[in-house]
């Protein structure tokens, strides 16, 4: 699957062109345009303000010095033509300062070159690093405990870009959407009526082909699904509405209960779908993980079924790893109170369930495998390939500053971080990213119940970074490389959100890092 990123990526064959005087579409050269533009990883982003009848070129170097478009030594090596804002420009390298500047050409892409815009330095930088607390205003009224975000084939009026949502989920049985991670929308209780949340927590949600599973207390299973369609149209059973600035506002959602779920005393903590990256695996399973070890799933979306027990702890966080790449061919791994593992090697999450030998005894929250795919940035695309030379690891996160890891699966390893001390992790993600041109690694970002951020290549190694103050962040998602609408910059191609909420109001919060 590759979706498109850039325009038509050119060289600048020569540096004696005189650009800014270029001919062979008539009439005056056109005035410069001022850009303004965000950095991101391996990518800057950049944004103006189009003239009508005026194509645009973009000129960047990274080369840490001023662009002069017409005189060497500082004329840039690499341009685009044919530019539209929001332009994203790929496949930099991180840490180094990016000079951007654009002209304007009157009629077409031949025309009169006019002169050149005020110069952009940006410096990208990696993922993950760099936060920004983004619901002062409109957080949710509770804390949210679970995110996810769904792609999907659903197009905007307003430019026919894919249009996406993340959904969250949290305490009093609330459920929240936004396009962006950045404004929150609660669904209003009568769109969730039939599946009898009522004041239950929800603890997890996730996606996978077009749908959004909500579980938790009382045994939950609520879901709702994408009718696919052009626009104003509906999207996961929420309507959208896009303007002309491609800013999208979800409203009400309908969801449905499962036709088979637990009992009410069953508490489902975890939900994971077997959607990978940004790409839809044309199925819907689903897998739920529980008090008293309980672990359910579906091949439908529709039925669910107790598949496996695994002993009296409680579950406490569920992934599908079938893109890993472990040697033992495990599809999905579960993790819980007492340090409990447990794993199968069936796609569906039906059978073959075994435990691990856990290194700890403390409570585990959450686990994530380096996927064996790259995501990765050429001239004109951004793609997900499989697999490279990346050795495949799992790493599951916990309480007290806990982390093991595994490379097969089979044998688990505690790893000692004076980085994370004791802080409580509360849930992790892991991709392997290659946005940055000179850069081919996994990323793993966990989350802890004091605000921080923790990142890693390898679970062992970890980097902090605090992202709020008095503030419990209890889950973390990615966009994996889709466009996003945002009403700042039109469209973010990679971003983390984090969701949580605030230990002295118990209100939500969320956090976007790009």
């Amino acid at each position: 699957m590759i979706k498109r990123v850039w325009t038509q990526f050119f060289l600048v064959l020569s540096l004696s062109l005189g650009l800014a005087s270029c001919g062979g579409g008539g009439g005056s050269p056109a005035p410069p345009p001022v850009i303004s533009g965000n950095p991101g990883d391996g990518q800057v982003q950049i944004n103006w303000t189009p003239l009508s009848g005026i194509v645009y070129w973009l000129w960047f170097t990274q080369t840490n010095q001023v662009i002069d478009i017409n005189n060497p030594p500082n004329a840039p090596q690499q341009g685009y033509t044919n530019a539209v804002p929001l332009f994203i420009v790929g496949n930099l390298t991180n840490g180094l300062t990016t000079s951007m500047v654009s002209n304007s050409h009157a009629g077409n892409a031949n025309g009169p070159g006019g002169p050149q815009s005020n110069d952009l330095i940006l410096t990208p930088r990696l993922s993950a690093t760099s936060w920004t607390q983004q619901c002062a205003a409109n957080c949710p009224s509770v804390t949210m405990n679970a995110v996810a975000f769904g792609d999907s084939t659903t197009t905007s009026v307003a430019d026919s870009s894919t249009i996406h949502v993340y959904v969250a989920v949290g305490n009093n049985g609330e459920i929240y959407t936004s396009p962006d991670g950045i404004s929150w929308t609660i669904q209003p209780s009568s769109t969730t009526s039939a599946c009898n949340i009522g004041t239950n927590t929800l603890y997890g949600v996730a996606s996978n082909n077009n749908t959004f599973y909500a579980v938790g207390a009382g045994g939950k299973l609520c879901y709702t699904s994408q009718t696919v369609g052009v626009g104003n149209s509906t999207l996961y059973g929420l309507t959208n509405v896009v303007d002309a600035n491609n800013n999208w506002a979800p409203q009400n959602a309908v969801w449905s209960a499962a036709t088979t779920q637990p009992n009410n005393s069953t508490t489902l903590y975890a939900v994971a779908g077997t959607q990978q990256l940004y790409n839809n695996n044309a199925n819907n399973t689903f897998v739920a993980v529980g008090s008293a070890g309980a672990i359910w799933n579906t091949t439908d979306a529709q039925n669910w079924a107790q598949v496996f027990t695994a002993g009296n702890n409680d579950l406490k966080g569920v992934n599908y790893i079938g893109s890993c790449g472990l040697p033992n061919g495990y599809q999905w791994v579960a993790v819980g109170q007492g340090g409990v593992i447990v794993r199968t090697t069936d796609a569906n999450g039906t059978t073959s369930w075994q435990a691990a030998a856990s290194p700890v005894t403390t409570t585990l929250h959450g686990v994530a495998c380096s996927p064996n795919t790259t995501l990765y940035t050429i001239y004109n695309n951004l793609s997900v390939n499989p697999p490279n030379n990346t050795t495949p690891i799992a790493v599951a996160v916990g309480d007290n500053g806990t982390v093991v890891t595994s490379t097969d699966g089979n044998t688990w390893t505690q790893q000692t971080s004076s980085v994370i001390g004791s802080d409580s992790l509360t849930s992790i993600y892991a991709i392997n990213r290659n946005l940055e041109a000179r850069n081919n690694n996994t990323q793993f970002v966990a989350t802890s119940n004091t605000g921080n951020v923790y990142v890693s290549t390898d679970g062992v190694n970890w980097s902090k970074y605090t992202v709020a103050a008095n503030t419990s962040l209890n889950a973390i998602t990615s966009t994996s490389g889709s466009f996003v609408p945002n009403g700042n910059f039109g469209s973010v191609p990679f971003s983390y959100v984090a969701v949580g909420g605030s230990t002295s109001s118990s209100t939500g919060f969320s956090a976007i890092s790009q």
